[in-house]
């Protein structure tokens, strides 16, 4: 009851404390909703139990708009006069009912704001936000951090060949088995179009590098469309981790984004650490034929 008074006062309160209690007991509520809706004209429904001195009382937890759930208190009726005390109890859960539906209703707002719309992931704002955030972390306390883009394979031509339709079912099919490989901490997102990926609290180049491969895996083994066609498809991973040397976030993107680049052009399909032997190897190359080209030219 404690909870409920205290969202009858209009106070702020955590998820982990009175959000979590009152949830619980929607999760045990035994009124009938198309009841509650019915009372609203008439009395809130209410239960009796004499045998434990308690009264339990619902009320819609709603806004001027729409009903949200619904909010049940039980009341001590022990050495209470209950008929003049009813009046009062469901005022305090009427305006309980009021906050709480308003809370619920910034809780859905600010998760439309943070999520991506098609896959549930995270968006790129949420992104642009915590990157700069996790980065200062890393830098003043000296723990580790990872990030991992993943771009889809020749996702174009899938689009251009199945339809978008069956696009993004695929975008879907990936993004759910990168929320399933997010451990907790773990930032699970979508750039924009075919790119996604994780920002990786805790965790060091070669454990972020592990996991890009599991993920990898597990995505080249999915196979979905929009009529029950084969549709298989791969993706290229780029792997980078924050060190001293990065002096603002955008380098950590930069590095991930230049490992998916070796990637992609290496025959896709694989994930690639930033500053690894074999991009920088790729590197060398890269620049021995940019020299040889120039020379030529000259």
């Amino acid at each position: 009851v404690h909870a409920v008074d205290s969202l009858a006062r209009g106070e702020p309160f955590s998820r982990d404390d009175a959000s979590s209690r009152l949830r619980a007991e929607l999760a045990r509520l035994t009124f009938d909703m198309a009841n509650v809706e019915e009372s609203l004209s008439a009395r809130m429904p209410r239960r009796f139990d004499a045998a434990r001195e308690r009264l339990d009382i619902a009320c819609p937890a709603r806004t001027s708009t729409e009903v949200a759930g619904i909010i049940k208190a039980s009341f001590c009726t022990s050495g209470a006069n209950i008929d003049s005390r009813i009046p009062e109890w469901e005022q305090l859960l009427e305006r309980a009912g009021r906050h709480l539906a308003a809370a619920l209703r910034s809780e859905r707002f600010q998760q439309r704001a943070i999520k991506d719309s098609l896959t549930g992931l995270f968006n790129k704002s949420y992104f642009s936000e915590k990157l700069p955030l996790l980065c200062a972390a890393a830098r003043a306390d000296g723990s580790m951090l990872s990030l991992i883009m993943v771009d889809i394979d020749k996702f174009k031509a899938v689009n251009d060949t199945y339809g978008h339709v069956t696009g993004d079912i695929i975008l879907k099919g990936v993004a759910s088995i990168l929320a399933s490989s997010a451990r907790q901490g773990d930032i699970a997102y979508r750039f924009g179009g075919e790119e996604m990926g994780f920002i990786l609290p805790g965790t060091d180049v070669r454990s972020a590098l592990a996991m890009a491969n599991r993920v990898r895996k597990k995505i080249a083994a999915e196979h979905t469309g929009e009529k029950g066609e084969v549709v298989r498809v791969t993706i290229s991973l780029g792997v980078s981790e924050y060190t001293p040397d990065i002096t603002e976030p955008g380098q950590l993107l930069s590095r991930a984004d230049e490992a998916l680049y070796h990637s992609k052009h290496n025959g896709r399909n694989q994930a690639t650490a930033w500053g690894s032997k074999a991009m920088l190897a790729a590197a060398k190359a890269e620049n021995k034929q940019v020299d040889a080209t120039s020379a030529q030219s000259h």
